[in-house]
């Protein structure tokens, strides 16, 4: 539950919706990449509220698109690639 928890937190307070994005744009690499499509798998399996309902789509569409491109236009207002958001997360977390 508390990843469900931080998920809402972090959704909600995601006006430029770079979770969606970064989900959208790290589910086009799932394919042979066991760490990502294990991560997809659990957030496929959370139970579905009006956060988890938006980040399923976008990785539904990153799996279907196969586009991180497609994913940024989807998600314009967020400025960041899903590699300048996993660099901020290392300088941020630690």
């Amino acid at each position: 539950m508390m990843m469900l928890h931080n998920l809402d937190k972090i959704t909600s307070n995601d006006p430029l919706d770079c979770i969606k994005s970064f989900v959208c744009q790290v589910a086009v690499q799932v394919k042979g990449n066991n760490e990502v499509l294990s991560t997809i798998d659990f957030i496929r399996n959370i139970p579905d509220n009006k956060h988890t309902v938006e980040i399923k789509k976008a990785i539904k569409i990153g799996t279907l698109y196969r586009s991180r491109e497609y994913c940024r236009n989807i998600y314009n207002k967020c400025p960041y690639t899903a590699a300048k958001m996993l660099q901020l997360i290392k300088i941020v977390g630690g």
